[in-house]
């Protein structure tokens, strides 16, 4: 079955995913939880602002505009590593989550009408 990816502004599906698409993060090897949605001062605006922990992820197709920004950022002169999951997994091993586009990315990183930013927020 489909995951539903949803608008962070509205709640509406924007579109869906299948559950075993492979996602993508580049984060540091010694994260305490890999893959594992956690507070973050950049939470999307919005009814999964409070309350929630989130996870930034990028579909393939959107991971050498996710490499790009990281390079400019700076983000790998320390042990950063690409980490990946099958969606369908990281959706069961957070009960209650909801995957949402990540609206901030897809437009400032990828422009126009691109998808690929996702974020799952956790309760």
């Amino acid at each position: 079955m489909a995951i539903q990816v949803l608008s962070p502004e509205t709640g509406n599906p924007v579109y869906t995913l299948d559950p075993g698409i492979t996602v993508f993060r580049w984060e540091p090897a010694d994260a305490p939880t890999p893959m594992s949605p956690h507070s973050s001062p950049y939470a999307p605006y919005g009814r999964w602002e409070f309350g929630y922990k989130h996870l930034f992820l990028v579909e393939e197709r959107a991971l050498t505009d996710l490499t790009g920004l990281r390079e400019g950022q700076g983000y790998f002169t320390e042990n950063v590593i690409l980490r990946h999951a099958q969606l369908h997994t990281l959706m069961s091993q957070n009960p209650g989550a909801v995957l949402l586009e990540d609206l901030k990315f897809n437009f400032t990183v990828l422009g126009g009408n691109r998808k690929g930013g996702l974020i799952i927020a956790a309760p």
